[in-house]
């Protein structure tokens, strides 16, 4: 969750911010922190993510960066307290305490000790005072700057979910189970989705159908989780999908909430386009198709593979099995070697970063020499850009190319 939050916090950072000398020093702590990611040093990772922040914005590193905030469970019953978790992502070099201030309370925190305080959320929140189920963000002051952490206020939620239990509907019963998970006071993932919202979808599919659903945070089908949005209006005619699958360490939730702050998932439903993210497996596609055509009742007429580094390397050896094959393919720094001889028709667009690592950087130049002359291939080098924005740098050129690509097919 650290880390996560931190991802996306980047992500939206990168994309506002267009100073080179900034996005220049930035790029030195995230390839810091993709190497200490991959090192399992996940306390260093959150700080050199912090750092890449601070030097978006121009500023330094402060001891409040730290701070990880968040409401264990992320849901409460109208009128009753929320938890309020204030813990330490890493070792801040200037050890000091820090006042936070949230509904009409201060306490001090302290680095590396975790308190949890109690917090009446119409308190911090007025407009709650009207009752009805609500997904607030509430304002809390940390060191004098003002942070906001995601609660969903919902009447009754527990014999909700119980009535949800008893659905036979997969759909239904994926959401339910994230939401079974969310109120586990062990578990943690690396986003915290919207109680209120997943419940609210959860019981608008089991009083019907697809139909009237734009967004499934997870959906289980045959041997694959995944996550998935569909446009909206009308969804009777052929349609376009684009399948992503994310980079290692990382879920099905990059694609939306991280990756350019959803700028990928985006990207496609503004063209109309079903846009699905699976958790990484060999054959996740055979699963998604599937789901689409029977469950969704949608007519799929074209398929595109995308993904970034692992995913990337999964876009070359999943596509190298369908039949037919993929309409295109975009692969962001893949972990890939080559271009395999059955796919070197179908056009594809790779990207990667000046500030790439070595071994990556030296691969995707191949790739590019072997599909040199082919009218449906296309380059795409960000400087300066490292391994974990290439996909914010590179998503809008990547649907252009598209765009270009799928009008003649």
């Amino acid at each position: 969750m650290d880390l996560g939050e931190r991802v996306k916090r980047l992500d939206r950072l990168w994309v506002d911010q267009k100073d080179i000398p900034r996005r220049r020093q930035a790029v030195v702590s995230i390839n810091g922190s993709v190497g200490s990611f991959f090192s399992a040093k996940w306390s260093e990772a959150s700080r050199q993510l912090d750092e890449a922040c601070a030097a978006l914005r121009g500023e330094k590193i402060s001891t409040s960066d730290a701070i990880s905030l968040r409401f264990e469970p992320p849901v409460v019953e109208p009128k009753t307290k929320a938890k309020l978790r204030i813990s330490w992502a890493y070792s801040p070099k200037e050890f000091r305490a820090v006042r936070i201030q949230v509904g009409g309370q201060s306490v001090s925190a302290i680095p590396g000790r975790t308190i949890t305080i109690d917090v009446q959320p119409e308190i911090a929140v007025p407009e709650l005072r009207a009752g009805g189920d609500a997904g607030v963000l509430v304002p809390i002051t940390v060191d004098g700057s003002t942070r906001f952490t995601y609660l969903s206020v919902v009447k009754s939620y527990r014999p909700r979910l119980e009535r949800l239990e008893e659905s036979t509907k997969p759909e239904v019963l994926g959401l339910v189970d994230v939401l079974n998970k969310s109120l586990d006071p062990d578990h943690e993932d690396e986003t915290d989705p919207s109680f209120v919202q997943l419940l609210g979808t959860a019981e608008i599919m089991e009083a019907g159908d697809l139909s009237s659903i734009n967004e499934l945070f997870t959906c289980s089908y045959g041997s694959t989780k995944f996550r998935v949005a569909l446009p909206k209006g009308s969804r009777k005619g052929p349609m376009t999908v684009v399948i992503a699958y994310h980079g290692a360490g990382a879920s099905q939730n990059m694609f939306f909430e991280s990756y350019g702050g959803g700028m990928v998932a985006n990207e496609a439903l503004k063209r109309g386009w079903i846009f699905v993210a699976p958790t990484v497996r060999a054959g996740a596609y055979e699963d998604i198709l599937k789901w689409l055509r029977e469950r969704a009742k949608i007519n799929v007429s074209r398929v595109v593979l995308m993904g970034h580094s692992m995913g990337g390397g999964a876009v070359f050896s999943e596509a190298n099995k369908m039949s037919p094959k993929p309409d295109a393919l975009v692969a962001f720094a893949p972990a890939a070697g080559v271009v395999p001889e059955g796919l070197k028709s179908i056009p594809l667009f790779l990207a990667v970063g000046k500030q790439e690592m070595g071994m990556i950087q030296s691969n995707v130049q191949r790739m590019s020499k072997s599909m040199a002359g082919s009218p449906s291939f296309e380059l795409f080098e960000a400087d300066p850009c490292e391994h974990l924005m290439i996909v914010a740098d590179a998503a809008r050129p990547a649907f252009t190319f598209l765009d270009r690509v799928l009008s003649r097919r």
